[in-house]
């Protein structure tokens, strides 16, 4: 319980400010709503191939290796690292996790969390798309993929991007498997 509380404070005290950050963001992007490409050309390149497909999305963008490659991963590692027990086993009380997994399960839900965040603080605040959550549900919104196999029919009228349902797995296959990960990592 306390490796999910943990996970928990993790994923949403970074998603928050990180859904805010990017709704501003958006001023610096061109295009129509839901097919915005930042105008400038680091931040805007896109990158495709077969690593993409993991991401369910057709490419992804500088901004994104950056910031949840790069940034998060770093900053979440380094925090850990500080409990660390040896190379790979974080010691908190009397709760251990494998560091590399709890540092990938809480990457993989500030995904979902925050790009969730982005559209719910839209419709919430009236802020930039007060119709962001309506149109996110009909699946009006290209960067999760223009065509329906990047879409799961959650129930009739709600579709969900595919990709938030592999990164919550992820997530939640590396969270809840922490026990076994901890013991191989010992042994």
């Amino acid at each position: 319980m306390k490796i999910l509380f943990l996970y928990l404070i993790n994923v949403v005290a970074i998603s928050l400010p990180l859904a805010v950050l990017e709704i501003y963001l958006e001023k610096f992007k061109s295009g129509p709503w839901g097919d915005t490409e930042f105008t400038h050309g680091f931040w805007g390149r896109r990158i495709r191939g077969e690593i993409v497909l993991f991401f369910g999305k057709d490419f992804v963008t500088m901004y994104q290796i950056v910031v949840f490659g790069t940034i998060i991963v770093g900053l979440t590692a380094l925090c850990y690292a500080t409990f660390a027990d040896g190379l790979f086993v974080i010691v908190i009380g009397d709760t251990s996790v494998v560091m590399p997994a709890f540092v990938a399960a809480i990457v993989s839900g500030i995904m979902v969390t925050e790009d969730l965040l982005w559209f719910a603080i839209q419709t919430w605040t009236g802020w930039r798309e007060p119709e962001a959550l309506d149109r996110l549900f009909r699946g009006d919104y290209k960067w999760h993929g223009a065509t329906p196999d990047k879409w799961l029919h959650f129930m009739p009228g709600v579709m969900i991007p595919r990709c938030y349902v592999t990164y919550a797995t992820v997530s939640v296959g590396l969270l809840f498997g922490q026990d076994l990960l901890v013991s191989c990592a010992k042994a």
